[in-house]
């Protein structure tokens, strides 16, 4: 009786603070967009932040893959010039009032859990890592059926990052994309890797400050192609899946358990 009498404290206890983080959560003003950093050095373009949800990206990159007559490699420089302009880079991280629980999480436990690797989280922000932007760019081209892999590279140094871009298949070759660190497209074709390294075109396409240090992967031949289609849904995208449930509904969970426990006891 004493042990069931525990659990129902429990339970109402957690209820109680579940709620209050939810209701809390929900009365949270929305982050607002304070407009593009001083001194970035890539393309922005504010207009674009309309398309904020999985469903007006989907339409809008079906609609210009009809308008174009199917034409694959219209649609896909197409959805790269589209996120080079969309999003600016760094990572964007989940908000309180989107998923609390991840947010808490990230904020006490490990970072990497506040960053969205679902599509319809990353798409709500102005700001997106090079792998958020891969994300996005892969679940389109898995949607118009359109064969893709990703480009790993591999951090040069302890210090320094790796990265992510995209290897799309059409006209019977692969192409290489990078909307992230948007590379100046010297071959209208969008080659694929092995022939940015065979030709050094590397040395024509990153030549940003911003990204001039990416030549190293390639002239190191630092990567790895991950064919994994659309991309990897690991544990971190069902961690939040199941994480922004639980952020709205963990109160009704443990609000059940305690009425149920509160009813066979009173039997």
């Amino acid at each position: 009786m004493n042990r069931i009498f525990n659990f129902k404290f429990i339970f109402l206890l957690l209820f109680i603070i579940t709620l209050a983080f939810t209701v809390y959560s929900k009365l949270t003003s929305p982050q607002k967009f304070h407009g593009v950093p001083s001194g970035i050095d890539e393309k922005f373009d504010e207009k674009m932040l309309v398309i904020n949800t999985c469903e007006g990206l989907n339409d809008l990159i079906s609609k210009k893959f009809a308008q174009s007559n199917y034409d694959t490699a219209y649609t896909v420089e197409f959805i790269d010039e589209f996120l080079r302009n969309r999003f600016y880079h760094s990572y964007s991280e989940l908000n309180f009032e989107d998923n609390w629980i991840a947010n808490l999480c990230g904020r006490w436990i490990w970072s990497d859990f506040l960053y969205p690797v679902c599509p319809c989280d990353i798409i709500k922000y102005p700001i997106a890592a090079c792998s958020q932007q891969g994300i996005l760019f892969q679940q389109q081209l898995d949607l118009l059926k359109i064969p893709c892999s990703t480009i790993k590279f591999f951090p040069l140094s302890k210090k320094t990052s790796g990265h992510y871009a995209v290897s799309v298949y059409y006209n019977s070759s692969w192409h290489y994309y990078d909307s992230n660190q948007e590379p100046l497209i010297v071959d209208s074709s969008m080659p694929s890797i092995n022939t940015i390294i065979d030709k050094k075109l590397y040395e024509k396409m990153y030549v940003k400050k911003s990204n001039i240090r990416f030549q190293e992967f390639f002239k190191n031949k630092s990567y790895e192609r991950v064919n994994k289609q659309p991309f990897s849904k690991g544990k971190m995208y069902y961690f939040q899946i199941i994480s922004d449930f639980l952020s709205d509904w963990a109160w009704l969970l443990f609000l059940s358990l305690y009425l149920f426990l509160f009813f066979k006891t009173r039997k």
